[in-house]
């Protein structure tokens, strides 16, 4: 039976073969073969810039928009992770650990049934995610700022793009990971604590 370094080291070499008969074929025929060609295996499935674009939008998008919209009240979205969501004044959507900052009160406005409008109140502007999975917001609402709210646990709530999914629609979230960083859309899971956030009153877990 093959050693582990010995089938690393045939992987390897394989790897070497195919990225040098890639690179020949476009040296041979760049008209014929496809730009992406050019990256390599490793780097096609790898990218993260090519995750990113894998985002399908909901046919359904444009009747969830129609839906009239009315207001809730004032929250803020205290994630699993021990951060609350912020809106900063440069647009930034991001976690934050004080909870006396003005940048995370939060309106929340319902579209419809099970959807959700997320705006800060200090700056005007609402939470959404583009068809990249990234997370920014913007003054203007649009299809892009609607969230299908959804229990994950007995006490925590995903937002999930009603606009875009990954391989089922509601499965692109809202993401905030501890160190306060918004992540992308696209590798996020309802099963991860970044996912999840509760809506409260105060400032934390507690005060809902």
């Amino acid at each position: 039976m093959p050693s582990i370094y010995t089938l690393f080291s045939f992987l390897f070499a394989l790897e070497v073969c195919q990225s040098a008969v890639l690179k020949q074929n476009v040296k041979n025929s760049p008209a014929s073969i496809d730009p992406i060609v050019e990256w390599g295996l490793k780097e096609l499935f790898s990218s993260r810039r090519y995750r990113r674009s894998v985002l399908s939008t909901n046919p359904n998008i444009n009747q969830i928009a129609s839906q009239t919209t009315s207001y809730i009240g004032t929250r803020r979205l205290y994630g699993k992770t021990g951060v609350l969501l912020q809106i900063t004044s440069d647009g930034t959507v991001s976690g934050s650990v004080d909870c006396t900052s003005e940048y995370t009160k939060l309106e929340v406005h319902s579209v419809g049934k099970g959807m959700k409008r997320i705006k800060g109140i200090k700056t005007g502007r609402f939470v959404a995610i583009n068809a990249n999975g990234d997370l920014y917001s913007t003054t203007t609402p649009s299809d892009e700022t609607i969230f299908k709210e959804a229990q994950s646990s007995s006490t925590y709530n995903t937002y999930a793009s009603a606009k875009y999914y990954i391989t089922s629609h509601y499965d692109a979230f809202i993401s905030i990971g501890r160190n306060g960083v918004a992540r992308n859309a696209s590798g996020t899971l309802m099963s991860q604590n970044k996912v999840k956030f509760l809506l409260v009153s105060g400032c934390s877990a507690s005060s809902n």
